[in-house]
């Protein structure tokens, strides 16, 4: 069986550590938190994600965590309708000068790291079109995972619900 949880934030500075709870929280719940990293590593990426949204987007966030085919998908939506800049290394150094006596240390930007570390960790990860907005998404490979043989979602279906990556799940009500 495929799975999907979606929650919707304000665009606020806690929007991200909810984000990571409810991504943590639905891996566990499905018993995903035994696949060795893919909770660290949803739980990171999904908080650049947010925070990208929090920062650079408009309006509420929508987070949907699904996992199908193996994969767990991840999607934050935002009203902006821009896709995010991955920035080139050498984009994250300050055009200014240093203060004076400061030595020869380079002054490094603290943000502009976040889609960076999404194009390394992600087994894939775009930006799709979305009726307001966009959704910025990733994919990690979720194995081995014991219930993977099971996790087949089919095109078709009353309660389908497209990702953002172009995949289909189908919503399955909670328990």
């Amino acid at each position: 069986m495929c799975r999907v949880v979606t929650a919707q934030y304000p665009s606020h500075r806690h929007a991200a550590g909810r984000a990571r709870r409810l991504v943590t929280g639905a891996l566990a719940q499905w018993r995903l938190d035994e696949v060795v990293g893919l909770s660290d590593a949803a739980a990171l990426l999904t908080s650049e994600l947010v925070a990208n949204a929090v920062v650079h987007g408009a309006g509420p966030i929508r987070v949907v965590v699904a996992i199908t085919d193996g994969s767990l998908e991840v999607g934050v939506s935002d009203l902006h309708p821009h896709p995010p800049r991955v920035r080139a290394p050498e984009d994250r150094l300050n055009q200014t000068a240093p203060p004076a006596g400061s030595g020869s240390m380079q002054w490094v930007r603290e943000g502009g790291r976040g889609m960076l570390l999404v194009q390394h960790l992600a087994e894939a990860w775009g930006t799709s079109p979305a009726a307001e907005g966009k959704q910025v998404w990733f994919r990690l490979k979720a194995s081995p995972w014991l219930y993977a043989a099971a996790c087949d979602c089919a095109e078709a279906g009353p309660n389908r619900l497209r990702l953002g990556s172009g995949r289909s799940v189908h919503e399955i009500p909670p328990p």
